[in-house]
């Protein structure tokens, strides 16, 4: 398993709902300017949530938008699984061009909602080789 340290890039912006069930989960902008959960492999990826009190509209979102990140499966995922969005913000992995790539697996996720190391990458739509 990956050590977290080295260089962790992250901003604050306010959140756009109470997101303290939301940590290490993508996120995308919202409407309003704000931080919101992302929901589905097309969502245009910001980082991962890293802060549970991020409680109300309003309050300070912490964004990791690159280095290595703590993150939540949606499904069984291997090292190396190019990651974009479920529905509700998870890690699911993805080899359809068109997806957006929030992260690459570098940690295992043996099921569904275990939380498993990944080095952020937002945003990058993934192409067929």
């Amino acid at each position: 398993m990956a050590t977290q340290g080295g260089i962790e890039l992250e901003f604050a912006m306010e959140a756009d709902e109470d997101l303290s069930d939301e940590q290490y989960t993508f996120m995308v902008v919202s409407a309003d300017g704000q931080a919101a959960q992302a929901a589905g492999t097309t969502a245009s990826l910001i980082g991962v949530l890293q802060n549970k009190d991020a409680d109300a509209v309003g309050t300070g979102a912490r964004i990791r938008y690159g280095g290595i990140s703590k993150m939540v499966a949606g499904e069984q995922l291997d090292e190396g699984e190019r990651l974009t969005s479920d529905a509700t913000g998870r890690a699911v992995g993805t080899t359809t061009e068109g997806d957006n790539v929030g992260a690459v697996a570098i940690g295992t996720a043996a099921a569904a909602n275990v939380i498993f190391e990944v080095l952020v990458t937002p945003n990058l739509t993934f192409a067929a080789t």
